[in-house]
């Protein structure tokens, strides 16, 4: 998880709260069907929020890589090393926002389970599919999930916009092809339930508009 308290806000809630947090899923509960949609096999992954989420080691086991870890949380990150410490392959880590991050190269794969969401104001919202573009290219894999209209309003005691489907689509604009999109329920580790909208996309082109 991500933005927009700031660095100081997310490292007290990683480091008071560890995994006990609503977003927490273990590996046999990750939503890596959406890896399968996207048609992508092997190739770079960013985890845009990755906080210390055992995603990106799943995506090592099969064989994905280089992996790129991005968090404003260095708490976060600095656990989550911990955790890759027996993981082979390449990972490097990015403790900055996720509307200012500039990884080494543009990646085969935007992963954001519930980053997008905390950025409420256009001008946010704006700089964040900047970055996207920034980070990807043509033929790159976006894939961005958000509680959809169903779901929460707050989240971690911060707001945060409702998406659907559609709306997530019309936001990336022309130069994405959405590849699935999906509302799905998930259960939290205290048995709330939260209904997330997901966007699974292609980028077409390398404009930027």
């Amino acid at each position: 998880m991500s933005t927009h308290a700031g660095s100081d806000y997310w490292d007290g809630i990683h480091q008071s709260k560890g995994h006990d947090v609503s977003w927490w899923q273990s590996e046999d509960a990750l939503w890596l069907d959406l890896i399968d949609e996207c048609g992508v096999v092997g190739g770079s992954v960013a985890d845009i929020g990755a906080g210390t989420s055992v995603f990106l080691a799943a995506m090592a086991k099969r064989g994905y890589g280089p992996l790129f870890a991005n968090d404003i949380s260095a708490a976060a990150l600095s656990e989550l090393k911990k955790q890759m410490q027996d993981v082979s392959t390449h990972t490097y880590f990015f403790p900055i926002d996720a509307i200012d991050v500039t990884l080494p190269e543009p990646v085969d794969i935007w992963h954001d389970r519930a980053v997008f969401h905390f950025l409420t104001s256009a001008e946010q919202q704006s700089a964040y599919r900047q970055s996207v573009v920034r980070n990807t290219y043509s033929g790159s894999v976006v894939i961005i999930a958000t509680f959809s209209e169903n779901g929460p309003d707050t989240c971690s005691g911060l707001p945060v916009q409702r998406w659907s489907t559609s709306q997530l689509a019309d936001f990336l604009g022309v130069d994405f092809s959405a590849i699935a999109q999906h509302t799905r329920t998930r259960t939290t580790p205290w048995q709330v339930t939260q209904e997330f909208s997901i966007l699974v996309a292609d980028r077409k082109s390398t404009r930027l508009n």
